[in-house]
């Protein structure tokens, strides 16, 4: 079963920047990041995926339902954490927890409490006049002390010092590890946290498009390579760079094969880093338009 399915999906913005349609599917099992742009619509593809925000037309299928069927059954087995609290100020964490017990029949106390121990967060304390970095702390133990099937992220380590985004890191990781079946998809634009925890890569090209990579057979294929000699001709899913002197492919191993038909020995081949591919992307979808 596919964690979400989305077909021609549209939602009206009132300065006129739509977003969609969208059409994606995102496998279930897996950690899937979504890239792109401040402002492109990745915030708001979670909170339509957790019912949040409505959208106009097209079809969202959350876990195998619609919301409109079974909006229920999908909160109860979806977690969202996003990139503040709201509408919690004047409760404690306390208050936020039992609200959660009573909500969530797959709460698990067991592990709140661990959360509360290890992100030291105090109990009796109302939310907002906790620090951004301690309401993170918060949002991320409500969210992950639910034993959800699928998990959405909003940059979850906005806010959060360099020890903290470790210990997010290493608890996704083991939080995976826990249930083959669990599906986390997370917006960020940390490239090191992404690069630690993706299998999948969604990037947005634009508010109307998107494109679905697997990221370790990305990182395998993307390639620079570099000529003793400049080339003059374009080559297919190719940027040339330095006066013809370097290449950057979409598939290495292709335009490898297409240098040797033409007789063209490269000087040396290297691979890529993620941050330079995620930039490289963005180029080849401009060239595509």
């Amino acid at each position: 079963m596919k964690a979400i399915v989305m077909n021609e999906v549209i939602k009206k913005v009132t300065d006129g920047t739509d977003l969609g349609p969208l059409t994606i599917e995102i496998e279930s099992g897996a950690i899937t990041a979504l890239v792109g742009a401040n402002g492109i619509g990745k915030s708001t593809f979670l909170k339509m995926a957790m019912g949040f925000v409505k959208y106009d037309s097209g079809t969202l299928i959350v876990n195998g339902q619609t919301h409109e069927e079974n909006e229920v059954a999908i909160k109860e087995n979806v977690a969202y954490v996003g990139q503040r609290l709201f509408a919690v100020d004047h409760f404690t964490m306390n208050q936020l927890a039992e609200m959660n017990r009573t909500f969530y029949s797959n709460w698990q106390e067991e592990r709140f409490q661990r959360y509360i121990e290890q992100l030291d967060i105090p109990l009796n304390k109302k939310i907002g006049k906790l620090s951004l970095g301690m309401q993170k702390r918060c949002s991320l133990a409500l969210g992950l002390a639910r034993d959800s099937k699928l998990l959405l992220l909003d940059e979850p380590s906005a806010s959060l010092d360099i020890d903290m985004q470790r210990w997010l890191i290493e608890e996704l990781i083991a939080y995976m590890e826990e249930d083959e079946e669990r599906t986390i998809i997370i917006a960020s634009h940390i490239v090191s946290e992404i690069k630690q925890l993706a299998d999948y890569l969604v990037m947005f090209d634009d508010t109307s498009s998107l494109t679905m990579y697997e990221k370790d057979q990305l990182l395998e294929q993307m390639k620079q390579i570099w000529l003793q000699e400049p080339i003059e001709m374009d080559l297919p899913d190719v940027i040339v760079k330095n006066a013809g002197r370097l290449l950057i492919t979409k598939d290495g191993e292709e335009t490898l094969i297409t240098l040797k038909q033409l007789g063209i020995e490269p000087a040396f081949v290297e691979a890529l880093e993620l941050e330079d591919v995620l930039t490289t992307l963005k180029h080849f979808e401009s060239m595509n338009e």
